[in-house]
């Protein structure tokens, strides 16, 4: 078993497929699909276009995060009794 075995690692690495064994990196896939998508200035290369559009991934998920936390922050306040 080694570089011509399909079921193994290494011999998915030297054939150069992917497969439960090898899986693809699912991040990388959607950040090259959406690249591909964008219409690019003629300045603008494609690592640079990829670039773009992991910051604007990132920063939509810093966003996410931020409202969860807020909605952890309200559902943590107790509710304030009144005196009288």
């Amino acid at each position: 078993m080694g570089k011509g075995d399909q079921k193994t690692r290494r011999g998915k690495i030297i054939n150069k497929s992917y497969g439960v064994t090898r899986p693809r990196d699912v991040n990388r896939a959607k950040v090259d699909a959406i690249a591909h998508n964008v219409v690019v200035d003629d300045n603008k290369t494609a690592s640079e276009a990829k670039a773009v559009v992991k910051a604007a991934a990132k920063a939509a998920e810093l966003k996410e995060d931020q409202k969860k936390a807020e909605a952890m922050k309200a559902d943590e306040k107790p509710a304030k009794k009144k005196e009288a």
